[in-house]
């Protein structure tokens, strides 16, 4: 699919600084409950209205916030260098939610044994 990054830039994500910041929200979405990633896949795509899996990086956090996951200026910065993406013509930035999906969830049998 035209949507999901090749697996070198995939990889980059996952051992930058940003993929620490996302890995540490996984503990935090998982107290929320078995369906807080589902809920969370759920809001982005709604918000997604040109179904090319971006979000304004405002409405991402929105997201984040509504499941109790709260996001601080750095770390915003962080990801927007990671998985941002600026659009020409666009007041601010975008959230690629599907590659942030991709880094949170990682290795799902790693997940798994961790519990």
């Amino acid at each position: 699919s035209d949507l999901l990054p090749d697996a070198s830039f995939y990889q980059s994500v996952c051992d930058s600084e940003a993929g620490a910041v996302i890995r540490k929200m996984c503990p935090g979405l998982r107290r929320k409950g078995v369906h807080a990633i589902r809920t969370l896949r759920t809001l982005f795509h709604n918000m997604d209205s040109d179904c090319d899996g971006l979000n304004p990086i405002t409405a991402f956090c929105g997201a984040l916030n509504a499941l109790g996951v709260w996001v601080n200026d750095e770390d915003i910065e962080l990801l927007r260098g990671s998985i941002g993406v600026e659009s020409p013509g666009q007041p601010e930035s975008f959230a690629d939610y599907i590659l942030f999906l991709q880094v949170l969830v990682g290795d799902r049998n790693a997940l798994l044994n961790e519990q």
